[in-house]
């Protein structure tokens, strides 16, 4: 669980679409969200609830500058965001 308002901004190394899901995520203010930004090979060092289910979501990306969004309120997530203004869209139905 991420918590009320949790985005996690998946892989991508720096690549541009990366930088910008994660430009969307810390825009909007809410004293109730976080955003935390993980390579793949970083998994197992999330705490324990992010690190059993995240790596079971559906179209994680596998590699390379490939990334995505997560979306997370109280102990459910919204399936993977790949484009910046997919992300925006989920945010604003979920914050």
């Amino acid at each position: 669980r991420v918590g009320l308002g949790g985005i996690l901004v998946v892989g991508g190394g720096w690549g541009a679409e990366a930088r910008r899901m994660e430009a969307v995520a810390l825009a909007r203010y809410a004293v109730n969200k976080s955003v935390l930004r993980v390579q793949m090979d970083q998994m197992g060092d999330l705490p324990p609830s992010l690190a059993q289910t995240l790596p079971h979501l559906p179209d994680l990306p596998r590699g390379g500058e490939e990334s995505c969004a997560v979306v997370c309120s109280g102990t459910s997530c919204k399936p993977p965001a790949r484009s910046a203004g997919e992300l925006l869209g989920i945010m604003n139905t979920v914050l």
